[in-house]
């Protein structure tokens, strides 16, 4: 178990079996100054034996030169350094994760997780050389460190903090940590911002930690709606339309009831959906718009036996209702049929007001308003002449001749109405003039090529339903509708895409005996504004002469849904000076949330104003945070947002300036923490980014007994500061050759009758 031992360490003395010299001089000192002894000791041991034979003679110089040598042997010092080499004591960890999830009976042999783990730990007791170095521990959303894990109970896990208190209690103790074997499936429910910071303290103590992860992939079981959008936007005194969509998995085919419910709780509409295994469909609710304003709606359906997740059965939207009406704006240089039932079709709408001004030759015009019963006839101020005419409109839609209407200050006011005030622009007849006009291809999505005459089909794409058009105001993409309704025609091929262009609806036709796509509705973002372009003609045919009674009502039902989509999709919602943008929805509590606020028209750079955010609860406020430029020329402001209470929250975004009128409101979700059984399969990815940043690495069961051998080893270190010299000639044998040497020559001598 982690506790508070203390270190202990073994010192053993261990000889280096290499003899080395530690010479008390220079060694070719010492050379120089035996050979000069050896030399002189020569001389006078041969000149005072001079009387004896040559026998004394030869045995008393060898016995001289051989003690002479020993003395320059031990003058060299020989002898061997003594190493002082230490145990430390140390010890590692099996930290095993015993949340709820481990009883999930995915491992081998059909046994839990739980059980699996089990099954490791014995397997790593057995192999350790010593079961004092090596230490149990478990976790859920915290560490357990008394061993105490009998049955996968946790109700959460937290990896991150589990390994943090392990590293703390560790660093208490004098004997080193020298790393751990993770056992767990990987589920990290609780939110951990210090995942860096543990890790690298993991790294920084020298101890990695190897994950073994157990359990593979979970098909989730759960029944969820989503709201097509988050936002959705109607007018006053007409129904409006929103979408849900509803989700099935690990179920099998259900039918569940599916309510729209209203800001006060009470449900508007039930629907039964019959949902296939794994299917997901698209839920359309009409019902006639509230009073002006900002409300907040929620789809919810019945949780179902065996779901695991409850808290997306409910899911909040906003539903903006605009009062008023949206003024649009339209010219057309060569009137058509698509032109006349494109502008009585807006005029039968009753939130929308058209002023329409056509060419007939090059100095006659007709303006027709809305409501009017006359024609007038008008050969000057056939478009507005100045930003605060041209801004008073929402739309402004151009047919065919643009060329004839716009001059260089005529676009120069286009390209303001539409950057900086939000303003929309339509292109609703293809290309919107013969031949080339350099002054408006700033403004088109697309760069134009020749010119194509092959009838095609519409194919709304998977952007023009991810933007909210399809499966939303208008049919979804599989729908057959769109494959009922007659053929178009008179299309451009389009060279090239220009930045921020997103195709919403190809048309598919046969071309060199080829079957191929162009685009033909596409959008793109320029400044706060959006510009539309619709590569066709003929689409009043779809009124005049539909090709199935199905598809009666499709031509109106198109062109103001687009329109609408069109004026609400764009930076800011018509009669608003602000809007607002999170760049996310949906969170967990303590995630921070950046909110943009964005600000229609020029900004006065002395004196800008300071958008306010209120966070409300429904009519209650939670909290009021100021919005900050990120420098001064930045033409939006920002703030972070963060709530730790789960709960549906409204964002909405004031003008100090006004601030009795209401800006622009999105919601906000701050989901509950995780549950432990919500999402079962195992998470390698986050496993194998925690051991690797730790020092360790993911592990296999093939790997499992190489690791618990490798921390396992007993640690020695040698100490080389306190090692000891051991000399040779401190011995008795040492000086007892050189002393049996002397006595020899001693004795020939005196033998000899030389002493």
């Amino acid at each position: 178990m982690v506790g508070g031992d203390s270190v202990i360490i073994f010192s053993t003395v261990e000889i280096d079996p290499s003899i080395t010299l530690n010479p008390i001089a220079s060694t070719p000192h010492l050379v120089l100054l035996f050979a000069l002894l050896a030399c002189f000791a020569a001389w006078a041991g041969w000149k005072g034996t001079a009387r004896a034979g040559v026998r004394v003679r030869l045995t008393s110089l060898l016995c001289r030169g051989t003690l002479l040598l020993g003395l320059l042997v031990l003058a060299l010092n020989p002898g061997k350094w003594i190493e002082r080499r230490e145990d430390t004591r140390s010890f590692w960890t099996i930290l095993a994760d015993r949340s709820r999830s481990m009883s999930t009976r995915d491992a081998a042999d059909g046994k839990s997780r739980w059980e699996a783990s089990r099954k490791w730990i014995a397997s790593a007791i057995d192999a350790a050389d010593s079961e004092d170095r090596v230490e149990i521990a478990f976790f859920d959303t915290r560490l357990d460190a008394k061993a105490s894990g009998t049955e996968p109970e946790g109700g959460g896990t937290d990896l991150v903090a589990s390994v943090d208190s392990l590293l703390s209690l560790a660093k208490n103790r004098s004997d080193r940590f020298k790393g751990a074997i993770v056992l767990t499936d990987g589920r990290q429910t609780a939110e951990h911002p210090d995942f860096a910071r543990v890790a690298l303290r993991a790294r920084a103590s020298e101890a990695p930690f190897y994950i073994l992860p157990i359990g593979g992939e979970v098909k989730p079981v759960d029944l969820s709606v989503e709201p097509a959008r988050r936002q959705f936007v109607a007018f006053a005194g007409q129904e409006c339309t929103v979408t849900a969509k509803v989700r099935a998995q690990g179920l099998g085919a259900i039918r569940p009831e599916l309510a729209l419910a209203s800001p006060d709780g009470e449900e508007i509409e039930t629907v039964r959906v019959e949902l296939a295994e794994g299917e997901e469909k698209e839920v359309r609710f009409t019902f006639p718009a509230p009073a002006p304003g900002v409300h907040l709606f929620q789809f919810r359906t019945e949780q179902w036996p065996k779901e695991r997740v409850s808290a997306n059965n409910e899911a909040v939207f906003t539903l903006t209702v605009l009062d008023g009406e949206t003024k649009i704006f339209m010219v057309e240089g060569s009137p058509y049929w698509d032109s006349k039932f494109l502008s009585q079709t807006i005029r039968n709408q009753e939130n929308m007001q058209i002023t329409s001004v056509y060419r007939l030759s090059s100095d006659r015009f007709f303006r027709v308003e809305t409501g009017g019963s006359a024609l007038a006839q008008e050969t000057a101020n056939v478009f507005p002449e100045s930003a605060e005419e041209l801004g008073e409109y929402d739309l402004v839609v151009i047919g065919k001749g643009a060329d004839n209407f716009l001059d260089e200050n005529r676009l120069a006011l286009l390209s303001e109405f539409v950057r900086d005030r939000g303003g929309a622009v339509f292109f609703t007849r293809s290309k919107p003039y013969r031949g080339a006009f350099p002054g408006i291809e700033f403004l088109e999505p697309v760069t134009w090529g020749e010119r194509i005459t092959q009838p095609f089909r519409l194919e709304p794409t998977a952007a023009g339903e991810a933007a909210g058009l399809f499966g939303d105001l208008l049919p979804g993409r599989a729908d057959p509708v769109w494959g009922e309704l007659p053929s178009l025609q008179e299309s451009y091929r389009c060279l090239d895409l220009k930045p921020f262009t997103e195709v919403l609806v190809n048309g598919a036709l046969s071309l060199d005996g080829r079957e191929q796509t162009v685009p033909v509705l596409m959008s793109r973002r320029f400044g706060n504004g959006m510009v539309l372009l619709l590569n066709a003609d003929g689409l009043w045919q779809w009124d005049f002469f539909p090709s199935d009674k199905g598809v009666e009502g499709q031509y109106e039902e198109f062109w103001s849904q687009l329109i609408q989509w069109a004026i609400t999709f764009s930076e800011f919602l018509p009669g608003q000076n602000l809007s607002l943008h999170l760049d996310e929805s949906i969170v967990r509590p303590g995630s921070p949330v950046l909110a943009r606020v964005g600000y229609r028209g020029e900004i006065d750079t002395g004196n800008p104003p300071r958008p306010i955010l209120k966070i409300l609860d429904g009519d209650r406020e939670i909290r009021t945070v100021p919005a900050v430029r990120p420098t001064d020329r930045s033409s939006r402001w920002e703030a972070a947002l963060t709530l730790a209470e789960p709960g549906s929250y409204r964002v909405q975004a004031l003008d100090p300036a006004d601030p009795d009128t209401p800006g622009p409101s999105v919601p906000l979700t701050i989901l509950p923490p995780p549950g432990e059984t919500e999402e079962l399969s195992a998470d390698p990815d986050f496993l194998r980014e925690f051991s690797e940043t730790t020092g360790g690495r993911l592990i296999d069961e093939a790997e499992f007994p190489e690791i618990v051998a490798e921390l396992d080893r007993p640690e020695t270190s040698v100490n080389r500061s306190k090692a000891v010299w051991e000399p040779l000639w401190d011995q008795w044998w040492s000086m007892g050759i050189l002393l049996s040497i002397a006595s020899l020559e001693w004795f020939t001598r005196r033998r000899s009758g030389l002493l």
